[in-house]
């Protein structure tokens, strides 16, 4: 069989040259840039998600980066924009204009559009021209399908007490649930079409939800340690403080799962969090998380010498044609410069407890970017 290929048609090392020149932007963050896919940052034509605890310290910071990184790029027109689609939550712009990498005429290239519902989503990104844009930026996408999803859910809850000896089948219930989560699909299908089409990066934003579970002491540990020690050893640390009966694990659930169909549509999935870096010995290693066998005591002495600090933390995960069988999830953490907001890499400084704190503080301006036309 001959297959005709005319001039014009490109060879796939062609496409594999295109594509390798695409713009890709820099997160600031070495770690977390190299675990994306193809693993040069953010890279055009692509789509991504990133979700947070609601007021975790470390989300704007980054998007901010991100922002920067693509409105001073060489690699992009000039005469481009970013588009950011707010919902319902404040952007706090004072933070951009207070970044070291911040210019007054990057002002001019960022439009502001507001949407409150799917439904206005839909009909914007149906009418809307995304040729002049670089990046998107949709901030509460998620949060409005959550909020969908209980007002349905409401409803039904209504419906079930005034018809509680009437047959009320299941779909009922899921038919409209399923119907508002098709909705969610074609939403982020558009998204991605549009990424790969206008060749610019979409990252969409959403909160977590969170669920406290209890571990008791004798669950962490084992067999072996819960028959060589008493029932009164068990409970207490090496250096005689009594440690906690139980622990509370915090376990963060965005509103759309990452086991989720809608998942697969997305290139790559950013979680942020909080979590505890600690440093015991002035010359050790920086290690995160809780010890959990650790007394309280020795907590307070490292968090009174400086040593332990509560950092951003960043996990992420594959999903789509970058989701590897070996290696999905990666994890990783940063820091925040108080004054300037800037992302510090933690992998380019020597000393990372010691400088600059990690835990923001609330400045007195708060400037806003005005909506751009």
């Amino acid at each position: 069989m001959v297959i005709n290929s005319d001039q014009n048609s490109l060879s796939i090392r062609d496409v594999i040259n295109l594509r390798h020149q695409l713009p890709r932007y820099s997160c600031g963050i070495k770690k977390l840039n190299a675990s994306l896919y193809e693993g040069c940052g953010f890279r055009s034509g692509l789509i991504y998600d990133l979700n947070c605890v609601p007021g975790n310290v470390g989300k704007w910071e980054l998007i901010f980066r991100i922002i920067l990184e693509c409105l001073q790029s060489e690699t992009s027109s000039a005469t481009k924009k970013v588009l950011v689609v707010q919902t319902f939550d404040q952007i706090p712009w004072f933070k951009l204009r207070k970044s070291s990498h911040f210019h007054e005429r990057f002002v001019n290239h960022i439009q502001v559009v507001q949407v409150q519902t799917l439904s206005q989503l839909i009909v914007f990104l149906q009418n809307s021209d995304f040729s002049k844009f670089k990046m998107v930026l949709i901030d509460g996408f998620q949060d409005l399908y959550r909020m969908n999803r209980i007002e349905i859910q409401k409803q039904i809850n209504r419906n079930r007490k005034r018809r509680r000896k009437s047959t009320l089948t299941n779909n009922m219930y899921t038919g409209p649930i399923q119907k508002l989560y098709r909705v969610m699909e074609d939403i982020v299908v558009t998204l991605a079409s549009i990424a790969s089409k206008y060749q610019l990066v979409i990252i969409t934003t959403g909160k977590c939800d969170v669920f406290n579970q209890r571990i008791r002491q004798e669950e962490l540990n084992t067999e072996s340690n819960s028959e060589e020690c008493s029932d009164t050893d068990s409970s207490t640390s090496s250096d005689g403080q009594r440690t906690p009966e139980f622990f509370i694990q915090r376990i963060l659930v965005p509103a759309v799962s990452l086991q989720d169909h809608v998942s697969e549509l997305y290139t790559n999935r950013i979680i942020l969090y909080n979590d505890w870096i600690r440093q015991v010995s002035p010359d050790g290693p920086v290690t995160t998380g809780l010890d959990k066998t650790t007394s309280i005591k020795k907590y307070i002495e490292l968090l009174n010498g400086g040593r332990m600090k509560s950092a951003p933390h960043f996990l992420i995960a594959s999903c789509g044609p970058s989701k590897s069988a070996n290696q999905r999830f990666t994890e990783g953490w940063f820091k925040i410069d108080t004054v300037t907001f800037d992302i510090i890499d933690v992998d380019n400084v020597e000393n990372v407890l010691p400088s600059t704190s990690i835990i923001g503080h609330q400045p007195l301006e708060t400037d806003e970017i005005a909506d751009s036309q």
